[in-house]
Protein backbone atom coordinates (compact mmCIF):
# COMPACT_ATOMS: atom_id res chain seq x y z
CA UNK A 1 0.00 0.00 0.00
CA UNK A 2 1.64 3.23 -1.09
CA UNK A 3 -0.27 5.78 0.96
CA UNK A 4 -1.48 5.93 4.54
CA UNK A 5 -5.18 6.11 5.40
CA UNK A 6 -6.25 9.72 5.63
CA UNK A 7 -3.22 11.07 3.79
CA UNK A 8 -2.36 11.59 0.17
CA UNK A 9 1.36 11.72 0.85
CA UNK A 10 2.97 9.25 -1.56
CA UNK A 11 6.25 9.35 0.38
CA UNK A 12 4.94 7.09 3.17
CA UNK A 13 3.87 3.47 3.02
CA UNK A 14 2.23 0.90 5.28
CA UNK A 15 4.65 -1.63 6.79
CA UNK A 16 3.78 -5.24 7.62
CA UNK A 17 3.41 -4.36 11.31
CA UNK A 18 0.76 -1.70 10.43
CA UNK A 19 3.12 1.19 11.16
CA UNK A 20 4.03 3.76 8.58
CA UNK A 21 7.49 4.44 7.24
CA UNK A 22 8.92 7.02 4.88
CA UNK A 23 10.22 5.86 1.54
CA UNK A 24 13.94 6.48 1.09
CA UNK A 25 14.41 9.96 -0.34
CA UNK A 26 17.19 8.83 -2.64
CA UNK A 27 15.84 5.43 -3.68
CA UNK A 28 18.25 2.58 -4.32
CA UNK A 29 21.81 3.78 -3.74
CA UNK A 30 23.79 0.70 -4.84
CA UNK A 31 23.26 -1.97 -7.51
CA UNK A 32 25.97 -4.24 -8.93
CA UNK A 33 26.22 -7.47 -10.96
CA UNK A 34 29.01 -10.06 -11.13
CA UNK A 35 29.43 -13.29 -13.11
CA UNK A 36 31.92 -16.02 -13.86
CA UNK A 37 33.60 -15.50 -17.22
CA UNK A 38 34.51 -19.13 -17.97
CA UNK A 39 33.55 -22.68 -17.08
CA UNK A 40 34.80 -24.18 -13.81
CA UNK A 41 34.97 -27.94 -13.27
CA UNK A 42 34.10 -28.97 -9.72
CA UNK A 43 34.88 -32.56 -8.70
CA UNK A 44 32.72 -32.09 -5.58
CA UNK A 45 30.88 -29.37 -3.68
CA UNK A 46 32.94 -26.22 -3.19
CA UNK A 47 33.17 -22.44 -3.40
CA UNK A 48 33.33 -20.64 -6.73
CA UNK A 49 36.63 -18.89 -6.08
CA UNK A 50 37.86 -17.74 -9.49
CA UNK A 51 36.94 -16.31 -12.87
CA UNK A 52 34.71 -13.56 -11.43
CA UNK A 53 34.13 -10.33 -13.37
CA UNK A 54 31.79 -7.40 -13.04
CA UNK A 55 29.16 -7.66 -15.79
CA UNK A 56 30.42 -5.59 -18.72
CA UNK A 57 28.30 -6.45 -21.78
CA UNK A 58 24.81 -5.54 -22.98
CA UNK A 59 24.81 -2.06 -21.38
CA UNK A 60 24.60 -3.06 -17.71
CA UNK A 61 23.32 -0.46 -15.28
CA UNK A 62 25.11 0.18 -12.01
CA UNK A 63 24.32 2.50 -9.14
CA UNK A 64 26.80 3.69 -6.50
CA UNK A 65 29.99 1.98 -5.42
CA UNK A 66 30.86 -1.48 -6.72
CA UNK A 67 31.17 -4.63 -4.66
CA UNK A 68 34.71 -5.93 -4.31
CA UNK A 69 35.66 -9.57 -4.63
CA UNK A 70 38.69 -11.63 -3.67
CA UNK A 71 38.83 -15.39 -4.36
CA UNK A 72 35.03 -15.43 -4.63
CA UNK A 73 34.40 -13.63 -1.34
CA UNK A 74 32.33 -10.47 -1.86
CA UNK A 75 32.72 -7.37 0.31
CA UNK A 76 30.00 -4.72 0.51
CA UNK A 77 30.85 -1.04 -0.18
CA UNK A 78 28.64 0.27 2.65
CA UNK A 79 26.35 -0.93 5.41
CA UNK A 80 22.65 -1.42 4.70
CA UNK A 81 19.97 -3.95 3.83
CA UNK A 82 20.92 -5.77 0.60
CA UNK A 83 18.97 -8.02 -1.75
CA UNK A 84 21.28 -10.73 -3.11
CA UNK A 85 20.25 -12.70 -6.18
CA UNK A 86 22.24 -15.74 -7.33
CA UNK A 87 22.08 -17.91 -10.42
CA UNK A 88 24.10 -20.99 -11.35
CA UNK A 89 24.04 -22.88 -14.66
CA UNK A 90 25.38 -26.42 -14.27
CA UNK A 91 26.27 -29.32 -16.55
CA UNK A 92 26.32 -32.42 -14.26
CA UNK A 93 28.97 -35.04 -14.99
CA UNK A 94 27.17 -38.39 -15.18
CA UNK A 95 24.39 -39.55 -12.90
CA UNK A 96 24.03 -37.23 -9.89
CA UNK A 97 21.33 -37.23 -7.24
CA UNK A 98 21.29 -33.42 -6.97
CA UNK A 99 23.18 -30.30 -8.08
CA UNK A 100 22.78 -26.64 -7.23
CA UNK A 101 24.19 -23.77 -5.22
CA UNK A 102 24.18 -21.97 -1.89
CA UNK A 103 24.64 -18.34 -0.95
CA UNK A 104 26.91 -18.47 2.10
CA UNK A 105 27.14 -15.61 4.61
CA UNK A 106 29.61 -14.69 7.34
CA UNK A 107 29.06 -12.05 10.01
CA UNK A 108 32.51 -12.50 11.60
CA UNK A 109 34.70 -12.63 8.43
CA UNK A 110 35.43 -16.27 9.20
CA UNK A 111 32.57 -18.71 9.80
CA UNK A 112 30.12 -19.12 6.90
CA UNK A 113 26.57 -20.43 7.11
CA UNK A 114 24.18 -21.48 4.36
CA UNK A 115 21.77 -18.59 3.77
CA UNK A 116 20.13 -20.37 0.80
CA UNK A 117 20.00 -23.83 -0.75
CA UNK A 118 18.85 -24.07 -4.34
CA UNK A 119 19.21 -27.57 -5.76
CA UNK A 120 17.57 -29.73 -8.39
CA UNK A 121 17.27 -33.47 -8.61
CA UNK A 122 19.37 -34.76 -11.49
CA UNK A 123 19.05 -38.00 -13.39
CA UNK A 124 21.00 -39.75 -16.12
CA UNK A 125 20.44 -37.99 -19.41
CA UNK A 126 19.57 -34.62 -17.88
CA UNK A 127 21.94 -32.29 -19.64
CA UNK A 128 21.81 -28.86 -18.01
CA UNK A 129 20.21 -27.42 -14.88
CA UNK A 130 19.76 -23.86 -13.70
CA UNK A 131 19.28 -22.86 -10.05
CA UNK A 132 18.27 -19.47 -8.64
CA UNK A 133 18.03 -18.09 -5.12
CA UNK A 134 17.68 -14.83 -3.24
CA UNK A 135 18.45 -13.55 0.25
CA UNK A 136 17.98 -10.23 2.05
CA UNK A 137 21.04 -9.52 4.22
CA UNK A 138 21.55 -6.91 6.94
CA UNK A 139 25.11 -5.69 6.42
CA UNK A 140 25.98 -4.06 9.74
CA UNK A 141 29.78 -4.14 9.32
CA UNK A 142 31.53 -4.15 5.93
CA UNK A 143 34.69 -5.67 7.42
CA UNK A 144 32.92 -8.74 8.81
CA UNK A 145 29.72 -9.35 6.79
CA UNK A 146 30.56 -11.04 3.48
CA UNK A 147 29.05 -13.53 1.03
CA UNK A 148 30.20 -16.19 -1.40
CA UNK A 149 28.62 -18.59 -3.90
CA UNK A 150 29.11 -22.33 -3.46
CA UNK A 151 28.44 -25.25 -5.81
CA UNK A 152 26.69 -28.15 -4.03
CA UNK A 153 26.19 -31.62 -5.46
CA UNK A 154 26.39 -35.31 -4.91
CA UNK A 155 29.17 -35.42 -7.50
CA UNK A 156 31.14 -33.56 -10.12
CA UNK A 157 29.91 -31.04 -12.68
CA UNK A 158 30.94 -28.10 -14.79
CA UNK A 159 29.67 -24.77 -13.49
CA UNK A 160 29.13 -22.78 -16.67
CA UNK A 161 30.39 -19.25 -17.23
CA UNK A 162 31.07 -16.92 -20.12
CA UNK A 163 32.13 -13.32 -20.54
CA UNK A 164 29.17 -12.45 -22.80
CA UNK A 165 26.20 -13.56 -20.69
CA UNK A 166 25.45 -14.33 -17.05
CA UNK A 167 25.27 -18.13 -16.68
CA UNK A 168 26.56 -18.10 -13.11
CA UNK A 169 26.51 -14.89 -11.12
CA UNK A 170 25.32 -12.67 -8.31
CA UNK A 171 23.43 -9.37 -8.17
CA UNK A 172 23.61 -7.03 -5.17
CA UNK A 173 21.02 -4.28 -4.56
CA UNK A 174 21.11 -2.04 -1.51
CA UNK A 175 17.47 -1.58 -0.47
CA UNK A 176 17.97 0.82 2.43
CA UNK A 177 19.66 1.60 5.71
CA UNK A 178 20.38 -1.02 8.34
Amino acid sequence: KLTATGTKDATTFLRGDNSFSALPASGITQADMWRTNSNVFKSSSGDITGNWEQVDSDSPGFIGSAMTQSSGIFTFPSTGIYLILAIMYIYPDGNRVFSGHQIKVTTDNSTYSDATDSVQHTTAGLNYINTNSSFILDVTDTSNVKVKLTYVSSGSATVLGTTNSTYTGMTFIRLGDT
